[in-house]
């Protein structure tokens, strides 16, 4: 009977150990990365032209994932985030933001125009440029 209640009882301490393992694992106890290996990386990104090629590279040389290394320049506030342009090379715009240049024109107050964001964005697009290019003829006007 001790015997039934020692395998019971060792489980269950094994298990607490695995827990109280994960909970260092969870509170970044573990370093992943060195003091060494970290001013290494920073020097090494540094001298790089910040791309994703320079990134696989990186993780190549220090035996890390891309993710890892990405995560890693992140933390320490070095990496930016690649700025996504549309096909056309240019920064997308946002439908609110149309809205909001159109309401800005008419002098209404966006909330008035809220339905507007349902349409299609060319649709927006047409619309603030006519809007722009109407001021602009106002303004050769006067």
């Amino acid at each position: 009977m001790k015997n039934a209640i020692a395998s019971v009882v060792a489980p269950s301490a094994v298990m607490a150990a695995i827990v109280t393992d994960a909970k260092t694992v969870a509170k970044g106890k573990v370093e992943n990365y060195s003091a060494d290996v970290t001013d290494k990386l920073l020097a090494a990104w540094a001298l790089t032209g910040k791309s994703k090629a320079d990134v696989e590279a990186l993780a190549v040389t220090f035996g890390k994932t891309a993710r890892s290394i990405v995560a890693k320049l992140s933390r320490e506030k070095v990496y930016v985030k690649a700025v996504y342009v549309s096909k056309a090379g240019t920064v997308p715009v946002s439908k609110e933001a149309h809205v909001a240049a159109i309401a800005a024109f008419m002098g209404v107050a966006v909330d008035k125009l809220e339905s507007l964001e349902k349409a299609n964005k060319t649709v927006l697009m047409l619309i603030e440029s006519t809007l722009i290019r109407l001021a602009h003829l106002h303004e050769e006007v006067k």
